[in-house]
């Protein structure tokens, strides 16, 4: 899984043009997610589901015959990369601007100076077009802003158990030369009767946390 920041003020055209990163990245049959933050905090409606909700199941799972909606309690950044990290191929950040990883920045009218660190490419909206601010990056399209994207490494296990040195953060953003001990690690392989039982990921990587732990490298 890839991760990719997209950031800028208020009405500086993030959600459009993560929209036109999501038709692009589907075009090519690449599996996308989005966490989009925001400041605002949910309000729970005395429907059925806030109301189980309140009482305090979670999650709380509606099914409707188009799509299926789950309410839970707030969960990190890293607790959201494990638990997608095998099921999409990008995960796409709406804001967070003080988290540091690979990131695109919508200019705006504002002094955007503090959220260009980290940036690889910058962009400006215009009416119903984007001007790629190719001073500052050699991306200067949409084709090649695919193509980087594409390119980009895949984010670490995010169990953050920093033996390499660096959080799971810091190692994405600066791809240091030492490599990723979970990243490099033979997957996990349980075998009862000389028969391979297969695991699924989120319990391959609880495993070896275990093992970090009590048997560190």
């Amino acid at each position: 899984m890839k991760v990719v920041q997209i950031v800028g003020y208020k009405n500086s055209g993030k959600t459009t043009l993560i929209l036109k990163i999501l038709q692009l990245l589907g075009e090519k049959g690449l599996k996308c997610a989005v966490i989009k933050s925001s400041h605002s905090l949910i309000k729970h409606s005395q429907t059925d589901s806030g109301l189980f909700f309140q009482q305090g199941a979670d999650p709380v799972l509606l099914h409707t015959p188009n799509a299926l909606m789950i309410q839970t309690q707030k969960k990190d950044l890293l607790c959201l990369f494990r638990q997608y990290h095998e099921q999409v191929d990008f995960m796409l950040l709406e804001g967070f601007k003080s988290v540091k990883l690979p990131r695109i920045v919508c200019l705006s009218d504002e002094d955007d100076n503090e959220l260009l660190e980290n940036a690889f490419c910058t962009v400006k909206k215009k009416k119903t077009d984007y001007v790629f601010q190719k001073q500052s990056s050699p991306i200067g399209d949409f084709n090649t802003l695919v193509q980087h994207l594409c390119q980009m490494p895949e984010f670490p296990a995010a169990i953050n158990c920093k033996k390499c040195g660096y959080s799971c953060f810091e190692y994405y953003t600066t791809q240091p030369d030492t490599e990723c001990i979970v990243k490099e690690s033979s997957r996990f392989q349980l075998k009862i009767n000389n028969v391979t039982i297969p695991l699924m990921p989120f319990i391959e990587i609880w495993l070896m946390i275990l093992l970090l732990v009590f048997w560190p490298p």
